[in-house]
């Protein structure tokens, strides 16, 4: 039986595991794949939330937690733009004709942008919060989160998303570089 960190920890992998589910499915073009979505986002807020709450044992400065701040929302904003408000990327999971693929703004910069905002979000959270359930549980998600994203940058999406192999060979997956920084700036 799994202790109440354990579980936290568990459903923060289980919301991995529906956003992979609804990326194969989106493969087979099924129309309720945008439950997978709704279920990943949900169960994978729910373990953040859960181990942000769990524990208070970080022994921190004030000072560290008032500079944890603006990183955590920095984090949360650019998360949140990079997936849901980065108006072309729409077209990624709405469009009629099958998904399009977003090459402008913070994907000129690199392949998975999100990726900074998560990371950057949950470790500043587990200092605001002083979760040491957070902070592990986060650093573990973030090296998942990473492995989600390669599986979806080899397997997925070049399946997916015409002209993606093209996109890769031009743009950085994680690591930005000062031509992809260039065309981030011209493009936003």
């Amino acid at each position: 039986m799994l202790n109440t960190a354990e579980k936290i920890i568990s459903a923060g992998v289980l919301g991995f595991l529906f956003l992979l589910i609804y990326d194969l499915v989106s493969l087979k073009k099924l129309s309720d794949r945008f439950l997978f979505s709704l279920l990943g986002y949900s169960v994978q807020a729910y373990a953040v939330v859960r181990a942000a709450c769990y524990d208070r044992r970080l022994m921190l400065g004030s000072s560290l937690r008032c500079l944890a701040w603006p990183l955590m929302l920095s984090g949360l904003g650019w998360l949140l733009y990079c997936l849901f408000l980065y108006q072309p990327l729409r077209k990624t999971y709405f469009d009629r004709q099958g998904p399009v693929l977003t090459t402008e703004g913070p994907y000129a910069l690199v392949r998975h942008p999100g990726v900074y905002g998560y990371t950057v979000f949950i470790l500043a959270l587990a200092v605001v919060c002083r979760s040491r359930l957070l902070l592990s549980a986060g650093s573990l998600w973030s090296l998942i989160n990473i492995i989600y994203v390669f599986i979806q940058d080899r397997f997925i999406f070049p399946v997916l998303l015409v002209g993606y192999d093209e996109y890769r060979r031009h743009t950085p997956m994680l690591i930005p570089t000062a031509k992809s920084f260039r065309r981030f700036w011209a493009t936003k």
